[in-house]
C-alpha cells in the first residue's frame, strides 16, 4: 500500500493541454481572473521551449516539505507556477521535497482513496466542485506520468452509497435536496461526469438494497415508512457515480514522476529527500544561501510546509498547528479472490453475497474495491488516544503509520466496522493487512471543516521573514482538497510574490486559523 522512499527517474515532459484553473473566491479581482484562465501545465505550453540550462546557470530552488496528498501536489503547482510566471532569462526550478519516510507515508497512506465532493449530507462541500475538479485533473496528470508500481491508479464510475443513520438524517437530506435543486435550477440526481451536480441522487431502500446487497439500511420505522402510506417515506441512502475511487500509493508515485518529468522539460530537477533528518524548523532550512547586502539570502524562493498531523513539529507553525485536532485512523484489506494480496483475511473463499466490484460505501466506516480488483478496502477515522492512551501529539502522529506495526485491536476493530456496515462481512473474518495513520481536522466553520493555509512567518522574531508557506487540517479529504490548496498556495507563494499581501488572495475560510479559537473537533463521516 505503501511507496515509502519511492524515488523515479526523470521521464519524458508531461504533454498537456493548457487548461483553466478554478476560481478560488468570487473576491478575486479581473486581473487575478485573468491569470486563473490563462495559467499553463507545468510543462508549459508546447510553442514555448524551456530555457537551455548551461553547467554555470542557477537555479531557482523550491522546497516542499511532506510526502502525502498535500505535500506532492504542491510540488507540482510549484513547477506549474515557476513555469508560468518564467521569462527566457528564468533559472530552471530545482525543488527538493524532503520527507524522510519517502512519499505516501501517515495518513496518506493510511487513506481509503475515496474521492468526491459532498458531504454526510449529500451536499456540496464548501467550494467542493471547485476541488473536485481539481483533484480529478491531477489523477489525470499521475496517470500519465506513471502507473506508480503497476496496476490502475483510479476507478471511474463507481457507485458511492451513503446509506442513512436515522429517519431524521434521512428526512433532513430530502430537505437539503429540495434546497439544493432550487437554488441551482437543476436535477440533482447521480451524475458520471466530472461536474458533479449540487446533491447527491437519493435512493429507496429497495434501490440501496439492491445497489449493494447486504448493506445495513436504518429500519423501516425508523425512515416513517408505514402511517396508512400518506407520506412517501424519507430515502434510505443517497448515492453518486460522480466520483474517482484512487489508490493512495500508485497515485502519489505517478503524480511524483509527472512532477520530475515537468521540472526537466523546464531544464530543472525535482528531488525527493529522504536522508536528511526530519526538518523542525523553516529558518534553519532556508538559510545557506549566502548575504546579500550584508543581508542573509534564502535559499530557496519558497518553502510549502505540508507536514498532516506532524505539521507541529515544525516551529514556525506553532500557531496553525495549534488549530488542528489529531485523530487516529486505520484502513484494512481483504482478498476477493485476485489482485495484489495473498494470505490472511479472505473474502474470496466465504460463502456470503459477493462484494459488488464497481459500489463503494460511505460513511462512519468506508469501504470500496481496490482500483484494479483483488481486494476491499475498509477504514474508519476515530481513534483520539495513542498506543499509550494519550491524546495524539505532533511528535507522535509524525512517527505513527507510513507501514509500521499496527496497534492492538485494530484488525479487530476493522472487522467490526464491516460488519456493522455490511453484516455479510461477518464470515469474511480478520483482514489481510492493516495500515494506520493521524490525519489533522480543522476546527469547524459555517462552512463545515475546510482546509487551513497561509503565511508562516519567524518564530524566534529576528532576521528576514522567508517565503514560507503551509498546507493544513484537510482530515478525511485530503484527495478532494489537496490539489485545489496546493495551486492556490503555489500561485500566492510564486506568481503573487510570496509577501505579507499574497495571502489576502487567498478565501478567508483557509486563513480562518488566524482568528479566534478552534473548537474540538468530531471525526466527520465520509
Amino acid at each position: 500500500m505503501n511507496c515509502r522512499g519511492t524515488s523515479r527517474a526523470a521521464a519524458r515532459p508531461v504533454k498537456k493541454k493548457n487548461a483553466p484553473v478554478c476560481l478560488l473566491s468570487s473576491r478575486l479581482s479581473l486581473a487575478r481572473l485573468r491569470f486563473s484562465v490563462s495559467l499553463p501545465s507545468p510543462g508549459g505550453n508546447a510553442n514555448d521551449a524551456p530555457p537551455t540550462p548551461t553547467p554555470s546557470a542557477p537555479a531557482t530552488r523550491y522546497a516542499v516539505i511532506g510526502g502525502g496528498f498535500a505535500g506532492v501536489a504542491a510540488a507540482w503547482h510549484l513547477i506549474a507556477a515557476h513555469n508560468a510566471a518564467r521569462t527566457p532569462a528564468t533559472p530552471p526550478p530545482h525543488l527538493t521535497l524532503f520527507d524522510p519516510r519517502g512519499l505516501c507515508a501517515g495518513g496518506s497512506g493510511a487513506a481509503g482513496g475515496l474521492l468526491h465532493p459532498y458531504s454526510p449530507s449529500g451536499g456540496l462541500l464548501w467550494e467542493g466542485r471547485a476541488a473536485f475538479e481539481a483533484a480529478v485533473e491531477l489523477v489525470g496528470v499521475a496517470e500519465r506520468g506513471g502507473k506508480g508500481g503497476g496496476g490502475p491508479i483510479a476507478s471511474r464510475g463507481v457507485a458511492m452509497l451513503r446509506p442513512a443513520e436515522d429517519g431524521a438524517q434521512a428526512a433532513g437530506w430530502v430537505r437539503r435536496r429540495a434546497a439544493a435543486v432550487g437554488e441551482e435550477g437543476g436535477d440533482a440526481s447521480p451524475s458520471p461526469t466530472a461536474h458533479p451536480p449540487a446533491f447527491a441522487g437519493l435512493l429507496s431502500a429497495a434501490a440501496a438494497g439492491a445497489a449493494l446487497p447486504g448493506v445495513a439500511l436504518p429500519a423501516a420505522g425508523a425512515t416513517g415508512e408505514g402511517g396508512g402510506g400518506e407520506a412517501a417515506p424519507p430515502p434510505a441512502a443517497w448515492a453518486t457515480t460522480a466520483g474517482l475511487i484512487v489508490h493512495p500509493a500508485r497515485y502519489l508515485d505517478g503524480l511524483w514522476a509527472a512532477t520530475q518529468a515537468a521540472a526537466a522539460g523546464a531544464g530543472g530537477t525535482a528531488a525527493l529527500d529522504t536522508a536528511s533528518p526530519p526538518v523542525t524548523s523553516l529558518a534553519a532550512l532556508d538559510g545557506g544561501g549566502g548575504v546579500e547586502n550584508d543581508t542573509p539570502r534564502p535559499r530557496f524562493r519558497a518553502i510549502i510546509l505540508a507536514g498532516g498531523a506532524g505539521t507541529g513539529t515544525v516551529a514556525e507553525a506553532a500557531p496553525l498547528a495549534a488549530r488542528l485536532d489529531l485523530i487516529g485512523g486505520a484502513t484494512g484489506d481483504w482478498r476477493t479472490g485476485s489482485g495484489e494480496n495473498g494470505g490472511g483475511g479472505d473474502a474470496s473463499s466465504s460463502s456470503s453475497p459477493p462484494w459488488l466490484e464497481g459500489v463503494a460505501l460511505l460513511g462512519r466506516w468506508y469501504a470500496a474495491p481496490v482500483p484494479g480488483g483483488g481486494a476491499i478496502r475498509v477504514g474508519a477515522t476515530r481513534d483520539r488516544k495513542d498506543g499509550r492512551g494519550a491524546d495524539w501529539s505532533p511528535a507522535a502522529a509524525a512517527a505513527a503509520g507510513g507501514g509500521g506495526p499496527a496497534p492492538p485491536g485494530a484488525a479487530r476493530s476493522l472487522a467490526a466496522g464491516l460488519a456493522a456496515a455490511w453484516p455479510p462481512g461477518r464470515a469474511w473474518g480478520p483482514p489481510h493487512a492493516v495500515v494506520t495513520g493521524v490525519r489533522a481536522l480543522a476546527p469547524r466553520s459555517s462552512a463545515g471543516r475546510p482546509p487551513l493555509a497561509g503565511r508562516l512567518e519567524r518564530e524566534d522574531g529576528g532576521g528576514p521573514p522567508g517565503n514560507w508557506w503551509a498546507i493544513a487540517g484537510l482530515g478525511s479529504r485530503g484527495l478532494t482538497y489537496a490539489a485545489w490548496v496546493a495551486a492556490a498556495v503555489a500561485r500566492a507563494a510564486v506568481v503573487d510574490g510570496g509577501g505579507a499581501g499574497a495571502e489576502a488572495g487567498l478565501p478567508a475560510e483557509l486563513t480562518r486559523w488566524r482568528r479566534g479559537k478552534a473548537a474540538r473537533a468530531s471525526p466527520p463521516p465520509l
